[in-house]
């Protein structure tokens, strides 16, 4: 009976230390590196993430994330970046689900380089999801998020395959500004998106033309 007794003591020892070694400033700063790094390696894009706050595993705070694509031109700039990570599917499913997921202030411009053949986020996604033989025995990895909220995010397109229009509604260069919505049961897998959209506004412009 005391061995069970010290082994759950210890158990419960070990965890709280672990959760009290991660809050430190300088382990979760080491994280975001490790992080950052990893994300560099398998993409060949760039991102940087100024500030990481992990509390309790399932909550996830960023702030200052930067994502250029491999032409140099940035994909995407968030201000603050909420997760609430569902930590169980994580360990269970080796699958990133979040039960919500918010995004405040931010700029994700999708861009179509010459010479390449989809935009940079699609490459992004494409190779952040590839993960060779495993993936192969590996079906339901994925990620699966309950909800989104959206707080002033501009999306921005461009085809730089397709010269600019002027006077005319150009479909191959828009801009969206200022965009505030709800999306729920979000469903990803590579470069495929699904998700029900509850609620959506923004503002449009493509070359002269602006729409609010």
């Amino acid at each position: 009976m005391r061995i069970i007794y010290r082994i759950i003591l210890f158990s419960f020892l070990l965890l709280l230390s672990v959760i009290l070694i991660i809050r430190i400033p300088g382990v979760q700063t080491y994280i975001a590196g490790k992080i950052t790094s990893y994300v560099n390696q398998k993409t060949g894009f760039k991102s940087e993430i100024t500030y990481l706050n992990i509390n309790w595993f399932d909550e996830i705070i960023v702030e200052g994330l930067e994502i250029r694509d491999e032409q140099d031109s940035l994909m995407a700039s968030i201000r603050r970046l909420d997760a609430d990570l569902d930590f169980k599917a994580l360990i269970n499913d080796k699958s990133i689900e979040l039960n919500q997921l918010v995004i405040e202030n931010g700029l994700v411009h999708l861009i179509k380089h010459p010479n390449t053949p989809d935009i940079n986020l699609a490459l992004f996604l494409r190779s952040l999801g590839s993960s060779g033989a495993n993936q192969q025995t590996k079906g339901n990895s994925g990620i699966k998020i309950g909800e989104i909220i959206l707080a002033d995010i501009g999306l921005y397109y461009d085809n730089f395959d397709k010269p600019y229009r002027d006077l005319t509604i150009d479909p191959s260069h828009v801009k969206l500004h200022k965009i505030v919505g709800n999306l729920s049961e979000i469903a990803g897998f590579k470069d495929t998106i699904s998700a029900n959209i509850n609620s959506l506004s923004c503002g449009f412009s493509t070359n002269l033309i602006r729409l609010n």
